[in-house]
């Protein structure tokens, strides 16, 4: 099969080179023009060119170097005040199944039996029971997280919206408390409010390390640190 003269073209051209684009051949006996690329002698022409491909596909590395690893402080942050966390809800359940357990020991004629509601031994038996199941969650995330699992960020920040939800709830247990206590008072029963205003006190500072470490485990520094063990080259 032979090649066709087009149109408007000069008799003897030949046909283009697909190697290089945008090159035609000059007729026999004249210089090609100014600024047209000439393929090597006795090097015919690739047909539409190979394609170059990085060998770094993706993009991990550039001029030769790696790319420095994320920083790994707030997730580090984030897991130790999870596993803190969550030793502090186990211990608070101890203190509260301690306190039960002397409470039922006392003479139900006792000042300070008589002052706390009726609802106020099952209510701290519920709140043991979720201390219990808040610090298995805080202290499982907080070691997923410092390990660069992904998931463990979700386990803290569950576990911290737990905690935070009965450090509220102990608030208000807390003021139903004091306020039976104060009632008493005023009817005469000699009753210390000490050690209720500290029981507040407590509360509201306890509420201040569930909100940082959510905050921290939610920041992309804390995700783009788990993420590049996945995607860190062997």
């Amino acid at each position: 099969m032979t090649w066709q003269q087009e149109p408007g073209q000069y008799p003897g051209q030949q046909p283009p080179t697909y190697g290089n684009p945008g090159y035609v051949p000059a007729p026999p006996g004249m210089a090609p023009p100014p600024g047209v690329p000439v393929p090597p002698a006795g090097q015919p022409g690739q047909p539409y060119g190979v394609p170059q491909y990085s060998a770094d596909p993706y993009g991990m590395q550039y001029g030769g170097f790696p790319q420095p690893e994320p920083s790994g402080g707030t997730a580090i942050t984030a897991g130790i005040l999870s596993i803190l966390g969550g030793v502090a809800e186990f211990a608070g359940s101890i203190v509260v199944i301690i306190a039960l357990i002397v409470l039922s020991n006392l003479d139900a004629s006792n000042k300070v039996v008589d002052a706390l509601p009726d609802w106020y031994t099952a209510g701290m038996v519920v709140m043991a029971v979720v201390e219990v199941i808040t610090g298995t969650i805080l202290l499982i995330g907080g070691i997923a997280l410092l390990t660069r699992r992904l998931w463990g960020r979700i386990a803290i920040v569950v576990g911290c919206a737990i905690a935070l939800t009965t450090s509220i709830i102990g608030l208000f247990i807390d003021f139903a408390v004091a306020e039976a206590i104060t009632s008493d008072i005023s009817a005469g029963t000699d009753v210390d409010l000490g050690s209720g205003i500290g029981s507040t006190a407590g509360s509201i500072i306890q509420m201040i390390f569930p909100i940082v470490t959510i905050v921290l485990a939610l920041l992309p520094a804390t995700k783009a640190w788990c993420l590049a063990k996945r995607y860190r080259p062997s």
